[in-house]
């Protein structure tokens, strides 16, 4: 299991084809490893480059769910507060968020599933 810094985001639409993110099922994007860079040189690779649709047992204060890549993001390093210094890697889509109890922004965990 590989922990990282995680938030969250509510974007209906990802960018696989313009995937529904609102159909029911659990979705995280992979954040970029170079958030300044202007959008064009953004890396997608701060989880090791998974594939559109790759899924993941993300774990979350003991609890577990398996969701699947459907979006890309940013991502930011974080300025200020607790995690200061650190690099968001994964942002849980709303609906994955909400059923493992993920408000915000926080660590979690995750493997291949």
């Amino acid at each position: 299991m590989t922990t990282v810094l995680a938030s969250q985001f509510s974007d209906s639409e990802g960018c696989y084809n313009k995937n529904k993110l609102n159909d029911g099922k659990y979705y995280y994007a992979e954040l970029s490893t170079n958030p300044d860079a202007p959008y064009q040189q953004l890396r997608f690779d701060a989880l090791g480059k998974k594939k559109p649709f790759q899924k993941l047992k993300i774990t979350y204060k003991g609890k577990t769910l398996i969701a699947q890549k459907g979006d890309i993001g940013r991502g930011k390093l974080e300025k200020d507060g607790k995690f200061k210094g650190e690099l968001r890697c994964i942002d849980l889509h709303k609906t994955l968020a909400k059923a493992l109890g993920f408000n915000g922004l926080d660590y979690v965990t995750y493997e291949d599933a």
